[in-house]
């Protein structure tokens, strides 16, 4: 199955290496969630079907797609929501290719500004060690963005792993049914 999917979003983090851990948060794929210019952007993955698949799957998966309605990737979707109750997920973008991970509250990035606001290591070092004394102190809320950032990127993973397996274990029937329909008329005596 793994064969015809061209990207895969999961990464390894060595969380015993903080400055591991805040090289894959500051480098992960982001997208802007209303407008560059505005600065809100938050995590994300390009998942446009030509970019995850090779051409022939990427064209059949989008067909699937229109028939399915999207209505087993939104399930899997809200199952994961219901596990991370404090963030949503949601298609971005003017074709709807980019997956985002949205903090619940406000709509926006789901790392906090030690991360978001620090080009590099060292600075960000400096500024924790500021407000927590310790990067020791940091550690906990470091590794709780890292793993919620893998399993957004699993999630994304297991959608890819949902059309293949759509893909070769489902086909398109096509039927023509009945419907129903209630006219009005009038009738004279």
């Amino acid at each position: 199955m793994k064969n015809k999917i061209k990207k895969m979003f999961y990464k390894k983090v060595n969380k015993n290496s903080n400055k591991e851990m805040f090289e894959f948060l500051k480098n992960h794929d982001v997208y802007y969630t209303l407008n560059s210019w505005n600065r809100l952007y938050s995590i994300a993955n390009n998942v446009k079907v030509y970019n995850l698949f090779e051409i022939e799957a990427a064209y059949d998966i989008l067909e699937m797609l229109e028939v399915d309605d999207y209505f087993t990737i939104n399930l899997n979707i809200e199952y994961w929501e219901a596990e991370n109750a404090e963030y949503k997920v949601g298609f971005n973008g003017r074709s709807g290719g980019y997956l985002v991970l949205y903090n619940k509250n406000n709509n926006g990035n789901v790392l906090d500004w030690y991360i978001s606001d620090h080009d590099n290591y060292e600075d960000f070092k400096e500024s924790v060690r500021e407000d927590y004394g310790s990067l020791k102190n940091y550690r906990t809320e470091l590794i709780r963005q890292v793993e919620l950032v893998q399993s957004f990127d699993k999630l994304c993973d297991n959608l890819a792993d949902l059309c293949m397996d759509m893909l070769e274990n489902a086909e398109i029937i096509e039927e023509t049914i009945a419907v129903p329909k209630t006219i009005k008329r009038i009738e004279y005596n």
